[in-house]
């Protein structure tokens, strides 16, 4: 009886180490990209565990009056420079949002979400009119991969007339970029 038990015994350890070796799966069993969010539990990614995760979120916000000081004329108009480390790709996201005080006249504005040059980052671009005397205001978004290495984006702005001077009115630009290593630029 001893024996039997023994064995049963020596039997059940070998079996539950069996099946825990079976059901283990280390980093070197996962290829690269086949996991995705749902795969993971609930709070299985923490922020002590994404060390290399590469991410960016910046604002400027600059008077509206200061870019519009020529009339049809596309201006870049607050600017910000970030570069995506080597070897990564970024998932970009350019807020634009144009404040404007129209004075004496009626503004027609055109704006967009840009890169440097300016170039609109899509081919339409939002057209808003401002009524003599008063403030409007439109934002423009837009997200795109972008590709390792420096890049400027800002808010493209072309007014029909030139801005009189206004401390009130603003253009906010924020761009926020997260790791996008398996999403590369189309």
């Amino acid at each position: 009886m001893r024996r039997n038990a023994i064995a049963l015994i020596a039997l059940f350890i070998a079996l539950s180490g069996t099946a825990y070796a079976a059901n283990t799966v280390r980093s070197a069993d996962i290829v690269d990209g086949t996991i995705k969010t749902v795969d993971l539990a609930d709070k299985a990614v923490t922020p002590a565990k994404t060390t290399g995760v590469w991410t960016y979120h910046n604002t400027t916000i600059v008077q509206t009056s200061g870019c519009g000081i020529y009339a049809h004329n596309w201006l870049s108009c607050g600017s910000i420079s970030l570069t995506v480390p080597a070897g990564h790709y970024a998932n970009v996201t350019v807020i634009s949002t144009v404040n404007v005080y129209a004075g004496a006249n009626t503004i027609l504005a055109a704006f967009c979400a840009a890169q440097a040059g300016p170039t609109c980052l899509k081919p339409k671009f939002p057209l808003t009119t401002i009524p003599a005397g008063q403030y409007g205001s439109a934002t423009d978004v837009h997200s795109l991969a972008v590709s390792s290495g420096p890049v400027t984006f800002t808010t493209a702005v072309n007014f029909s007339s030139a801005l009189p001077d206004n401390a009130n009115a603003y253009t906010t630009t924020t761009v926020i970029a997260t790791d996008g290593a398996t999403t590369q630029p189309r």
